[in-house]
């Protein structure tokens, strides 16, 4: 049961990674630098996506084991997702007005990096639209969420060949990340529904 939740996991933190490696190889060492600002500001917002998924996931396994359906599943999803992401909206908004004046302050030297951080501040509103994944493990379709994660990565890359087509900007980076993600969630979001109907059809059957 663990094996391929490990696998599947492993694939998706490589995601970050890859596009870590990719700042390296375009935009170089400075590049590189400028953009671990962008990381620690795109990750303090991230934590809240991942608390909000660490109490959903237990309760769906808790349900699927009561013998839930996935639609009820996901209703425990729904409401938590949608209040998180109301209260992510205006933190974003302060957020990207704050954000260049708190850097020329405190760290002049990242100046450079405001519009990226500006951008990756989006980030976590798509990660908690995909707080319901967990959903995946819980009912044991993997393989579902692999397509839908290398369907996110690849239009991550696609994006990011689009937008450095002229010139290789930092900004670039956080946006086609920003494509990816949507891809991604998108693409987990038919998934779901897909399992949903396939479950209601398979009950039609029985009765």
């Amino acid at each position: 049961i663990g094996a391929p939740i490990f696998v599947v996991g492993t694939i998706y933190s490589w995601w970050p990674v890859i596009n870590s490696t990719l700042v390296l190889k375009l935009a170089g060492t400075e590049g590189m630098g400028l953009y671990s600002m962008v990381l620690v500001a795109g990750g303090a917002l991230d934590i809240v996506p991942m608390a909000v998924a660490q109490v959903i996931y237990p309760r769906m396994a808790e349900q699927y084991g009561k013998g839930s359906s996935v639609k009820e599943m996901m209703h425990l999803a729904w409401a938590p997702m949608l209040i998180t992401v109301a209260c992510l909206i205006p933190v974003v908004i302060a957020g990207w007005w704050l954000v260049g004046p708190a850097i020329r302050l405190l760290v002049s030297e990242y100046e450079a990096a405001v519009p990226a951080i500006q951008w990756s501040l989006l980030l976590p509103i798509t990660n908690t639209l995909a707080v319901s994944n967990s959903i995946f493990n819980v009912i044991r379709r993997q393989d579902l969420y692999l397509l839908a994660i290398l369907g996110g990565i690849a239009a991550n890359g696609l994006g990011l060949i689009w937008l450095v087509r002229g010139q290789v900007t930092l900004v670039a980076f956080p946006q086609a990340m920003l494509i990816g993600r949507i891809s991604f969630v998108v693409l987990c979001h038919i998934a779901i529904a897909f399992l949903m109907r396939h479950e209601k059809l398979h009950t039609t059957e029985v009765r």
